[in-house]
C-alpha cells in the first residue's frame, strides 16, 4: 500500500467530542460512506453508562465522506430499533441488487439482566430508509457479519468462525479470544479476523493485546497480518487503499477511542494461520 499520510488524519468536526470506535468504511462510486459506533454524551460531556454504571454504552451512526481530503458530512443516528440501553457495534455495510444492507452485533438485557449478543441485519435502499433491525438467527454471537451472500459468526472465547452462504466452512483460527470480524468493502472475499493470541501477556488500554489477519475465504490461506504504520491495530476496516481504526483517545480508560484514517497500512507476514474445515 502506498505510504501517503492523508490531509486530514483525524478531522475535529466531524465527531465532536464523542468517542468513536469500530468504524467500517464502503465505497459506492465516488462517494464514501463510514459507519461506526459512538458512545453518547451526556450534558457535562460525560459518557452516557449503562443502568448497571459498568459498561460505557455504544450507539451506531453514520456519515457521508471522503477521507482522502477530509470532506465529512453531518453524522446521522443509525436507527436499528434497539432499546435505548442496549449496545449497538461492529456494523458492516454492503450492496446488493440497489439496496444497502447492514449488519451489526447488538446486545439484550444490557444492564438489567444477564447480557446477550446477536448478530442482526437491516435492509434498504438508502441508510436512512432501513427496515427495523432482525436477528440473522436464534444463535448468540459476539462478532461476525452478514450480507446477502455470507454469513460469519463467531463468540469472544472461541477461537472458531462459522462461514455459511456462498462459503461454507469453520475456520480454526490460532486466536485465543476472537473480537471482531468484518470484510474489505472493496474485495469482500477478504475477511478481517480480530483477535488475541492465547497465552501472549500483552496488553492494549487493559485488554489482550489485538492482531487483525486477512483471510481469503476463496483460496482458502491468510493473506498476512494487518499494520498501520507498522503497528498493529483494533477492529480496523479496510477500503480498497484506505485504513479505518481506532487509536487511543484522550484518556485511559479501555474503550477511549477515536476513530482514524490512513493510507500507511500494509498486510506483512504473519506466523498466525487459519487451518479451513468442512462446516
Amino acid at each position: 500500500m502506498p505510504n501517503t499520510a492523508l490531509p486530514t488524519t483525524l478531522p475535529s468536526n466531524w465527531e465532536g467530542q464523542e468517542l468513536t470506535h469500530m468504524p467500517f468504511l464502503a465505497r459506492r462510486g465516488r462517494r464514501f460512506t463510514l459507519l461506526f459506533a459512538r458512545s453518547p454524551m451526556m450534558g457535562r460531556r460525560a459518557p452516557l453508562y449503562s443502568r448497571a454504571g459498568k459498561k460505557r454504552i455504544w450507539r451506531l451512526a453514520w456519515t457521508v465522506c471522503n477521507p482522502k481530503v477530509g470532506s465529512y458530512g453531518e453524522v446521522q443516528p443509525l436507527r436499528t430499533g434497539l432499546g435505548r440501553n442496549e449496545l449497538e457495534c461492529s456494523p458492516c455495510l454492503s450492496y446488493h441488487d440497489g439496496n444497502a444492507h447492514v449488519s451489526f452485533v447488538g446486545s439484550t438485557n444490557h444492564g438489567t439482566g444477564e447480557m446477550k449478543y446477536h448478530l442482526y441485519r437491516m435492509s434498504g435502499p438508502s441508510l436512512d430508509e432501513l427496515a427495523p433491525a432482525v436477528r440473522v438467527n436464534s444463535e448468540e454471537c459476539y462478532c461476525g457479519f452478514w450480507r446477502p451472500d455470507q454469513t460469519a459468526m463467531a463468540n469472544y472465547d472461541s477461537n472458531i468462525v462459522h462461514l455459511r452462504g456462498a462459503v461454507n466452512l469453520r475456520l480454526d483460527t490460532d486466536f485465543g479470544v476472537l473480537a471482531r470480524i468484518s470484510f474489505d468493502s472493496e474485495s469482500p472475499e477478504r475477511i478481517l479476523i480480530t483477535g488475541a493470541i492465547a497465552g501472549d501477556s500483552r496488553r492494549f488500554r487493559g485488554r489482550p493485546f489485538p492482531h487483525t489477519i486477512v483471510y481469503d475465504i476463496h483460496e482458502r490461506r491468510v493473506l498476512g497480518e494487518v499494520l498501520h504504520s507498522g503497528n498493529n491495530v483494533y477492529k480496523p476496516s479496510m477500503c480498497g487503499d484506505l485504513l479505518a481504526t481506532a487509536r487511543p483517545g484522550p484518556d485511559k480508560a479501555s474503550e477511549s477511542l477515536k476513530v482514524v484514517f490512513s493510507q500507511d497500512f500494509s498486510i506483512a507476514p504473519t506466523t498466525i494461520q487459519v487451518r479451513a474445515l468442512s462446516e
